[in-house]
């Protein structure tokens, strides 16, 4: 009789001990990292299991942590790219507009050439009809 009493005493210690370590399974298995696992247990089997989720839980949140880093690393790299890339169209449009004033100045530098000429070819030809009253303006710019 007490050997019955006993087998049932130490079977439901065992039944409890592996359903804390069922319940614990699970609350890895839901991603739960946070779950406090019993590693002072004493049957050696039920410490196996125990230990096993140990280093599984200890896995799990270096391979959490890694992953984070690696968003956070992609997060920045997408960041340095949007930046390198308003930098480059920034300076697309810094060049098309230094074109633009380029083009500008050589079109009223072709306008005073175009100007002079024309009053120089005012100037000889007033010259060579013996009118040589007629002078160039004096506010010429280069």
């Amino acid at each position: 009789v007490l050997g019955m009493i006993m087998a049932v005493v130490n079977g439901r210690q065992i039944t409890r001990k592996l359903a804390k370590v069922t319940a614990n399974m699970k609350e890895l298995a839901n991603g739960n990292l946070d779950v406090v696992l019993n590693t002072q247990e004493r049957t050696t089997e039920v410490r196996q299991m125990n230990d096993a989720m140990v280093v599984f839980q200890s896995n799990a949140r270096e391979a959490r942590s890694l992953d984070q880093k690696v968003k956070e690393k992609e997060a920045a790299e997408r960041e340095q790219e949007r930046v390198l890339q308003e930098k480059e169209a920034a300076l697309a449009r810094e060049q098309e507009e230094a074109r633009q004033r380029e083009f500008a100045l050589e079109k009223e530098r072709s306008e005073v050439v175009q100007a002079f000429q024309a009053e120089i070819e005012t100037v000889l030809g007033q010259a060579a009809d013996g009118d040589f009253a007629v002078r160039m303006p004096e506010n010429q710019s280069d």
